[in-house]
């Protein structure tokens, strides 16, 4: 098996470990391999092609860093868009969790800590944990 080979399964083999661990880094490093491959199949250097495996994963990873960083911020964005939004108590499951209607669909919903449960007022987003929002019947500011 020559150089180029082993480059090549490499790669392939972090492509697949990247589908169980949805990181995008082992693409990364797998990028990486990829440009130790090319350079192995130009017939340079050992240190060259590891050189520029280690350039190439670095500048991808780096990429995939700054992608993930906007988009998150991005969302973040969305979920302060939420807070303030009003909400109707579909039914109560316990003194502080209920499911809400919000946006055509329904939601589990907790209560706010400085909240008790009423069937009256109107019921206004205070904060979002994951796919719970948590609610308070005074208007945030």
């Amino acid at each position: 098996m020559n150089s180029t080979s082993i480059w090549l399964t490499l790669a392939v083999v972090l492509c697949i470990l990247e589908i169980f661990s949805s990181t995008f880094y082992m693409i990364a490093i797998a990028i990486g391999f990829l440009a130790g491959a090319a350079a192995a199949a130009f017939k340079l250097s050992l240190s060259f092609q590891i050189g520029m495996s280690a350039l190439f994963a670095l500048i991808s990873a780096f990429m995939i860093r700054h992608w993930k960083l906007t988009h998150l911020q991005n969302k973040a964005s969305d979920i302060d868009n939420e807070i303030g939004q009003r909400v109707s108590i579909e039914v109560w499951q316990d003194e502080n969790h209920a499911r809400v209607r919000y946006r055509g669909s329904q939601w589990n919903a907790v209560l706010a800590h400085d909240c008790q449960r009423s069937d009256e007022g109107h019921w206004h987003i205070s904060a979002q944990h994951g796919a719970t929002l948590e609610i308070s019947n005074k208007q945030p500011l």
